[in-house]
């Protein structure tokens, strides 16, 4: 087949925009309130995004709604897109088909709103044929790309939007799909959880091995920055190659700390017990006390044990 160069690279860079448009601005949570779900009672901000997709995104949007009839015209870059969007999946991926979704089911809506009341020849389609159309990508993405869906290579806020043509429908049969999709996300969600808790976690051991390697040598806090070599140097001179400080040594800064009550407390009473029974500590010589007169008794003798 003949391949146009230029009519391929307009196509991505209109793909690029609505999704960088759509997902790119902010995180899930930011777009649920700035983009996605505005609350109605922020009317300047509704009106702004609203006007603002309109410029944007109209035309794009009658390009592909009236591209929904198969077009031969390979030197148009606007007739036969949504074919290409959605059927040249080696060139365009899920990207087109995800691309076309959001266009047809979710910025129409907002030019919709737009235009309502408003006298003009530029009008979009109306909503029922754009969703039809947004609806049957939505399927050929379930079915042709099933793979990527399942392991996370469509990102789940991506996954969410494409299948929002389905409830738009608004039938038991395509709720019941829409079920099945939101319970495999938040299984494939609870995966990507457990992924993170398992690198942060050898992630933090690492470090804290890194940093007790620090420690031991000396270099805690010290950059190797080719730069800043000579000056740590004269620094470290200066302090009599103390090249950290004492707070460095604690895992937490020094605090006062009320321990009136860590005789009582179940570690403490743990480590008596265990140093009883191997004979290091006394059982009636367990701390150092004062006498009366508020002077210390040099017999007593005192445990220290590092829990770290």
């Amino acid at each position: 087949r003949c391949i146009n160069i230029d009519i391929i690279r307009k196509d991505r860079q209109q793909i690029d925009q609505v999704l960088n448009y759509w997902f790119g601005q902010a995180s899930p949570d930011g777009s649920q309130k700035t983009l996605w779900m505005i609350a109605s009672s922020s009317v300047e901000l509704l009106e702004q995004v609203d006007s603002d997709i309109a410029d944007k995104f109209r035309s794009l949007i009658w390009d592909l709604s009236s591209s929904s009839i198969a077009s031969n015209d390979s030197e148009n870059a606007d007739a036969g897109k949504l074919q290409r969007w959605t059927q040249d999946v080696e060139i365009f991926g899920w990207q087109g088909k995800v691309a076309a979704i959001i266009a047809l089911d979710q910025l129409s809506r907002h030019i919709h709103r737009h235009d309502k009341g408003a006298q003009s020849s530029s009008h979009i389609p109306e909503q029922r044929l754009l969703d039809n159309i947004a609806y049957n990508v939505s399927r050929q993405l379930q079915t042709h790309h099933e793979k990527e869906l399942s392991t996370g290579v469509i990102p789940i806020p991506m996954r969410i939007f494409a299948i929002m043509p389905l409830r738009h429908a608004a039938t038991v049969s395509d709720y019941s799909i829409v079920q099945n999709d939101i319970e495999s996300s938040a299984l494939l969600h609870e995966e990507m959880d457990r992924m993170i808790r398992r690198f942060r976690k050898a992630t933090n051991r690492r470090m804290a091995e890194l940093q007790d390697k620090a420690r031991r040598e000396g270099k805690l806090g010290i950059q190797t920055d080719d730069a800043d070599v000579d000056e740590k140097k004269q620094a470290c001179e200066v302090a009599g190659n103390k090249q950290f400080d004492d707070d460095q040594i604690l895992e937490c800064s020094y605090f006062e700390a009320d321990l009136s009550t860590a005789n009582g407390h179940a570690i403490v009473k743990t480590i008596r017990n265990f140093l009883k029974n191997v004979k290091i500590l006394d059982t009636m010589d367990q701390k150092a006390y004062k006498s009366k007169e508020g002077t210390t008794n040099m017999n007593a003798s005192t445990a220290i044990v590092s829990l770290s």
